[in-house]
């Protein structure tokens, strides 16, 4: 009788501790119920019966339909009271329609730092939408939670933005004020231009008239550039008149006359061939290119 007994008795106890084993083989994941409203937060718990000081956590991959946004993770260990391990999820439901959650991969931390890998149970939860069932949804804005609801930052945060943008736009403006006064015509000149008359006189015949009749001319140019673009004329050369001084104002058309015209008129200057080949008509060339100006 007595080993009947104790046959019996070692039967419960593998049962008993096969029972165990299958139990902390799974995770369980309780819910909000079956279904919850469109925009709802909710809490999925994941709970696993296991000794004083446990800890669970995520392993591996963890797969959640995009309707659901993890917003918090909290995890307690096991107590003396409860020896349950709980790792919570807080989750707010985006969009409508039935939802299959789980089974998710767990990993249970024992106190003496021993992991086991757990599978979770399956949670099915629906996601109700505001409007009636086969109905077709209305715009987003209309349906989405209100602004009161969704975290929106304190007029207090705003204000360095605020400060900060008006403070750029001050500093773009006062740049672009003092970049038109640097670079654009003056209305007064800042010295005195040169006779308008010479660039009506013909060109003389006798090559040394010719040659400084030519370098009144360039004389006159440099003075009238000096005087509309506030530029120190004569201090310039030919290359640095035409791509800086004329360059912000003049067309590509434009440059090309003034580099041709300043070319003829210094070949002109320095050079016997240059002034018996310089054009009769170079006057009336700089008085198109530089028509008369009131200032």
């Amino acid at each position: 009788m007595s080993g009947c007994l104790a046959v019996w008795t070692l039967l419960v106890a593998l049962v008993a501790a096969q029972d165990g084993a299958a139990r902390a083989e799974f995770a369980a994941l309780r819910g909000p119920g079956r279904s919850v409203a469109l925009g709802e937060t909710i809490e999925l718990d994941l709970a696993v019966e296991s000794a004083p000081g446990a800890t669970l956590r995520l392993a591996g991959s963890f797969a959640l339909d995009p309707a659901f946004v993890v917003e918090e993770r909290r995890s307690s260990a096991a107590g003396d009271e409860d020896r349950t391990a709980h790792l919570t999820l807080v989750v707010r439901a985006c969009g409508p329609g039935r939802f299959e959650l789980g089974p998710f991969t767990v990993a249970l931390t024992d106190p003496d730092g021993r992991e086991r890998p757990l599978k979770s149970e399956t949670l099915t939860l629906e996601i109700v939408p505001p409007w009636p069932p086969g109905a077709p949804p209305p715009p987003f804005t209309e349906w989405r939670r209100a602004s009161s609801e969704r975290s929106e930052p304190s007029i207090s945060g705003r204000v360095p933005f605020v400060v900060l943008g008006i403070a750029s736009l001050l500093l773009v403006g006062a740049w672009m004020t003092w970049r038109r006064r640097a670079m654009s015509p003056r209305g007064a000149a800042p010295r005195a231009r040169g006779d308008r008359s010479l660039l009506a006189r013909p060109l003389p015949d006798d090559l040394g008239a010719r040659r400084r009749h030519c370098a009144a001319l360039q004389a006159w140019l440099r003075a009238e550039l000096a005087a509309r673009f506030d530029a120190t004329g004569f201090a310039w050369t030919r290359e640095e008149l035409i791509t800086d001084v004329a360059a912000p104002w003049w067309s590509a058309v434009d440059r090309e006359a003034l580099a041709e015209l300043l070319a003829e008129l210094e070949s002109s200057i320095y050079s016997r061939f240059g002034a018996s080949a310089a054009r009769t008509d170079i006057g009336s060339r700089l008085a198109t290119l530089l028509p008369e100006s009131p200032s």
